[in-house]
């Protein structure tokens, strides 16, 4: 925190310091409105139109970057979920009858696998006799 506090009290009475006062409060007895930064305005507009045409364009590459990367991502996980097939189908032929059998005991709302086992506890929860944790 100390060096920022150092830092921008060095830009403040050095850089912007000097700036204001080279530009606006000239030496010479010339400020501003006697041509002093004219000079810099112009080259300002010149640089900001610049700069906001190379953002538009770097915006474009960005967009060209991002849907070349998606594609790849896409390529990827299309080659992973060929090869997790491959292993399921070793694994199990009938692979669409044992994951689905697998995430009906899984799913609470089924009348069978855990939806019974949660029926119990909270049957048994509910009932005086159950021991308090």
């Amino acid at each position: 925190m100390t060096n920022a506090v150092i830092v921008i009290t060095h830009l403040w009475n050095a850089d912007f310091r000097h700036w204001w006062e080279a530009y606006f409060f000239g030496g010479h007895g010339v400020v501003w409105y006697l041509r002093l930064v004219w000079g810099n305005v112009f080259a300002d507009i010149v640089f900001f139109t610049g700069a906001a045409l190379g953002y538009v364009w770097h915006q474009g590459v960005l967009k060209e970057a991002r849907e070349e990367t998606n594609r790849r991502i896409a390529k990827h996980q299309d080659i992973h979920t060929e090869h997790l097939k491959k292993i399921l189908d070793a694994l199990d032929p009938a692979t669409d009858g044992g994951l689905a059998d697998i995430k009906d005991a899984l799913d609470p709302t089924t009348p069978s696998g855990i939806g019974v086992i949660l029926k119990e506890l909270r049957a048994a929860r509910d009932t005086e006799d159950a021991p308090r944790a």
